[in-house]
């Protein structure tokens, strides 16, 4: 699945978009963060940096700020950037 920050949809007056968007800069879904810290090795982060509509620094901060750091500090380097280099094999 792919969520969403606040940043790529900022009217979500929408109720599809509404349950897509799990955090912002200064919220993010309980529910969301049970299930990432509950299955760590399942989820990792990115961005859309070829989305001219999407401010690239903003959804960064909302990354950081947002979602990893409410996540156990267990989860935050397997969500960051851990599970990427497995995934992809880069080690």
């Amino acid at each position: 699945m792919s969520a969403r920050s606040k940043s790529h949809h900022p009217n979500i007056d929408n109720e599809r978009i509404r349950t897509r968007v799990i955090y912002s800069e200064d919220f993010a879904k309980d529910e969301w963060i049970k299930l990432i810290d509950s299955f760590p090795t399942r989820f990792m982060v990115g961005t859309d940096t070829y989305n001219s509509n999407v401010n690239f620094e903003q959804n960064i901060t909302e990354i950081r700020k947002g979602l990893l750091a409410r996540l156990q500090p267990a989860s935050i380097e397997l969500v960051a950037y851990k599970n990427a280099i497995r995934v992809m094999r880069l080690d």
